[in-house]
């Protein structure tokens, strides 16, 4: 999503300057109010964007070696479950890959989209 950002910065930096800013939450969010961004496209990107920074979070908390992979032992798959306040790890493994699989369909979109 970072990246999305950014190049979208970089394609609009002279037409729209006043978006570039920092923040990848509140640089979606202008680029869907300047009509450059689908609405729901960028409420899905902020979105899953929390998402995996709130999964980065609680995996900072558990001290785990890969700051970006989910565990996969059952301990710590537990342990983010309760960090996160989820019923289990199965479900956070779920909602990871639904939104990964997310941002991917809106990067290959976006992008195809940009390119033109």
């Amino acid at each position: 999503m970072e990246w999305i950002t950014q190049t979208m910065q970089l394609r609009y930096a002279s037409s729209h300057p006043h978006l570039i800013l920092p923040g990848t939450t509140e640089s979606l969010q202008n680029f869907a109010d300047a009509g450059l961004l689908e609405p729901a496209t960028a409420t899905a990107l902020i979105t899953n964007y929390r998402l995996l920074r709130e999964v980065e979070s609680k995996l900072c908390l558990l001290a785990t070696p890969g700051r970006h992979e989910i565990p996969e032992d059952e301990k710590s798959l537990e342990l983010l479950a309760f960090l996160m306040e989820e019923t289990g790890g199965a479900e956070i493994m779920e909602r990871c890959r639904e939104c990964r699989a997310s941002n991917r369909r809106i990067f290959n979109q976006l992008f195809e989209e940009l390119s033109r």
